[in-house]
């Protein structure tokens, strides 16, 4: 009985190498393996390559159109699996066997297990590798009864023998016939194909006794992508046949991971879940999050002096970033840290938690930050940013502790521009220089659904792929905080520490085409949208105690066609 594997892969070096070395050691007639390859900025396409020119399969390698955009977006799913499909039916495979390329353990015996049961479609149960408590992997396509599966205790769990289910992905094997008269469709490609085959007469299986491990994406930085479709609603069922709403979930999740609570309480005793909500209710309201560089350190006791009275806990994050080498060939540039230790900050009533270590990227010290908070809140601020307007930053959280509101930012962003009294902005409002755009630092609740920066470290984004400040899907929750100012001081730094963050940026490969010397902080000669102006507001009373303030060093020369500026010393 012949088989036809395929499978997807963008982005997947991490784990390709274990996903290709259980594939080769599946039993089976594998008649042939088909590669549906995405432009990747890493080394995928050699690691396939090698693997067809090695293999003892016959491997197949197809430049997918659908899947070159360089974001990590199941957006065409549909498609890819269409041209599958295409390839499938050419041929002459009895079988089609479905593999997500990062899933990193088969069994020897995956197909013929599941080919045993002769059903339409099976799949195997999908754990999340070395998770403690043993965690479902994909609770959002496997449904049963309209209902998703538990993540601790889903439909299967100790059975033994198959039940019919909705939907499956990830892991199934197929009759062709049967994968052939599917239909996949955006928005939910695998959740509609399991409708279309039962809407035909066919039936969706899983195979309780047969599992395989998906790596575990969230260690990696990595969160799993889910369309811009609001799916919240939708319960979930565990392998008793009862049914659980979201908010229930979202607790029950919350308790075992944070405590590491008695899983096998979780599913006997239903009295856990107040518990759960008990302690989601009596957290601690916020949480500071700082992600610091060593330039800036200076500014760092200032920052949390201007909100360490208004806040419960501070967590800091340092340490240097190491950039891999074949991504960001010019350079291998390490920001350098210093010990923790050595960072010598005030702190009287033992707010303060600080990380020091090396860390692979901006976006998984974001991660890092997210898993470790104790609080309702979390406001993310960088160490050279100061806040001016924390008591209403503060009352609004106690406004709203539980969630009516879950993202929040301030009023103004303040670009202070080599000194503290000349700010430098940007008259496109969509600009990253705009006084009134999205500033870097930002308030936001952290129970939002699949909360995560998988987009980018400035940005987060919910479990549907939204970025929560956006105003698609259900982001009716956000706010802006009037009277709230950041003071920016990231640009107000001597020339060497100013050349240090400047050389750290251009080395990260990130927007920074030009040379350090030719940034307008050090030509006197700002873009045509950018201005400067001196500030005349209030300041906070932290920032007035620093050694420069009262300093003028700009003086504007030039302001058409664009502005210019020199240095006074």
């Amino acid at each position: 009985m012949s088989v036809m594997i395929g499978t997807k892969v963008k982005d997947g070096e991490t784990w390709l190498p274990r996903f290709i070395s259980q594939v080769e050691n599946l039993d089976g007639d594998i008649l042939k393996i088909v590669a549906m390859y995405g432009k990747s900025r890493d080394r995928s396409f050699a690691l396939l390559d090698h693997w067809r020119n090695t293999s003892k399969h016959d491997v197949e390698i197809y430049a997918d159109p659908y899947l070159h955009p360089p974001e990590r977006h199941g957006a065409f799913l549909a498609k890819v699996k269409r041209d599958l499909q295409t390839i499938l039916k050419e041929s002459g495979a009895q079988y089609f066997l479905n593999l997500d390329c990062d899933l990193v353990r088969l069994p020897p015996s995956l197909i013929p297990r599941l080919m045993r049961h002769d059903k339409d479609i099976i799949a195997s149960m999908i754990w999340t590798e070395n998770r403690s408590p043993p965690t479902f992997f994909d609770t959002y396509v496997f449904r049963l009864d309209g209902c998703k599966f538990h993540p601790y205790n889903p439909p299967g769990m100790n059975a033994s023998e198959p039940i019919a289910v909705d939907s499956v992905s990830t892991c199934y094997l197929a009759k062709s016939e049967v994968e052939l008269t599917g239909t996949y469709r955006n928005p939910h490609p695998h959740i509609g194909f399991g409708q279309s085959l039962r809407e035909q007469g066919y039936q969706v299986w899983i195979d309780p006794t047969t599992h395989v491990a998906h790596i575990d994406l969230e260690k990696l930085g990595i969160t799993r992508d889910i369309l811009p479709i609001p799916m919240s609603f939708v319960p979930y069922i565990d392998a008793k046949g009862v049914k659980y709403n979201p908010e229930q979930i979202g607790a029950t999740m919350y308790h075992v991971m944070r405590t590491q609570y008695d899983i096998h309480l979780l599913q006997t005793e239903p009295e856990v879940i107040e518990p759960a909500y008990q302690f989601l209710r009596n957290r601690p309201l916020i949480t500071a999050s700082y992600k610091v560089h060593p330039h800036e350190y200076e500014i760092l006791p200032y920052s949390i002096g201007s909100i360490y009275p208004y806040v419960d806990l501070i967590d800091i994050i340092t340490g240097p970033i190491e950039l891999r080498e074949d991504t960001y060939p010019q350079s291998l540039f390490r920001a350098g840290g210093i010990p923790a230790k050595e960072l010598d900050l005030e702190d009287p009533d033992g707010k303060i938690r600080i990380i020091d270590k090396t860390w692979r990227d901006k976006q998984e010290i974001q991660h890092k930050l997210l898993e470790i908070c104790r609080s309702k809140w979390m406001l993310f601020i960088d160490g050279d940013e100061i806040i001016h307007g924390m008591d209403k930053l503060r009352a609004f959280c106690e406004e709203h502790p539980d969630g009516t509101k879950d993202y929040a930012r301030p009023e103004r962003f303040l670009n202070f521009w080599h000194d503290f009294h000349n700010v430098a902005y940007s008259l496109n409002p969509i600009s990253p220089w705009a006084q009134f755009g999205v500033p870097h630092a930002f308030l936001i609740h952290r129970d939002i659904a699949g909360l995560n920066f998988g987009m980018f470290h400035t940005i987060p984004t919910d479990g549907f792929g939204l970025p929560v400040h956006s105003d698609e899907g259900d982001r009716e929750k956000k706010e802006v905080l009037d009277g709230v100012q950041v003071f920016h001081l990231g640009n107000a730094k001597d020339s060497k520490a100013m050349r240090d963050k400047l050389t750290f940026e251009k080395n990260r490969g990130i927007g920074y085409e030009r040379e350090v010397k030719d940034d307008p902080w050090f030509t006197g000669k700002l873009p045509p949208d950018m201005v400067i102006q001196e500030y005349d507001g209030d300041y906070p009373d932290i920032l007035k105690s620093h050694p420069r303030f009262g300093k003028r060093t700009v003086k504007v020369t030039r302001t058409k066609p664009h502005y210019e500026f020199e240095v006074m010393r």
